[in-house]
């Protein structure tokens, strides 16, 4: 009887040496983990913040693309009238420009997403921008059909790169709780402004300025601005 106490001592012995080490072992791995969540929270705490005017900066650079970006699109359409006398064009003419554009801009939507996780995407905008600016001077003197069309779709390139490229940015600066609100406001605004922008381009486009005719020069205004437009958010954003 006693020997059998002995054994069952004995053999209990091992077990409870055995779960000793797993108690430790949690132990110290739950206070690694605190230790690690502390320096994480202290290291987030060092890192400078934002300043609001340089997110506000930011955000009116990134707003202003979205304008320039809805103007483009618009922008040959409003002066269709002009270019049909110009160059004797049927309207079926004018809508394979609007077909063009629209192909391109969504084949060269995709690329630019994969893109985006290789460059910086203040760089892609710039470099978008340029294209489309580009593309619209190309089409305000061209001087027949053919090279508009190759011209309208350099420019539906440019178009394409940068409208998913420029929502992903402004909801990135927006922060958790302010994207909805900040997507709201970009949309927003390109409705409301155009009329006015259209009305700004019908004007102009009837009247001549030196030797360019106003259509032009109202194509080329707005791929100035573009440009200008692209370069600041390639600096500030």
């Amino acid at each position: 009887f006693g020997s059998n106490d002995f054994r069952s001592q004995t053999s209990a012995c091992p077990a409870m040496a055995s779960h000793q080490p797993v108690a430790v072992d949690s132990g110290s791995a739950k206070a690694a983990s605190d230790n690690q969540q502390w320096s994480d929270a202290a290291d987030t705490k060092k890192q400078p913040q934002e300043s609001w005017w340089s997110w506000l900066l930011q955000m009116v650079c990134l707003n202003m693309v979205m304008v320039m970006w809805n103007t483009d699109n618009m922008a040959l359409p409003a002066v269709y009238t002009e270019i049909a006398k110009h160059f004797n064009l049927s309207p079926a003419d004018l809508s394979n420009l609007g077909l063009v554009r629209g192909i391109f801009e969504s084949v060269f939507a995709l690329p630019a997403g994969f893109l985006a996780d290789r460059l910086p995407r203040p760089q892609l905008i710039l470099a978008g921008s340029m294209i489309w600016a580009v593309g619209l001077i190309g089409c305000a003197f061209s001087p027949d059909l053919l090279c508009m069309t190759i011209f309208r779709a350099v420019n539906g390139i440019g178009l394409g790169i940068v409208q998913p490229l420029l929502f992903s940015l402004v909801a990135d600066k927006s922060g958790i709780y302010g994207r909805g609100k900040a997507s709201l406001v970009s949309l927003t605004k390109m409705p409301t402004a155009t009329p006015t922008k259209a009305l700004t381009i019908a004007i102009t486009s009837s009247a001549q300025v030196g030797s360019i005719a106003g259509w032009q020069f109202a194509l080329l205004v707005i791929a100035i601005v573009s440009a200008f437009v692209g370069v600041a958010v390639g600096i500030f954003v």
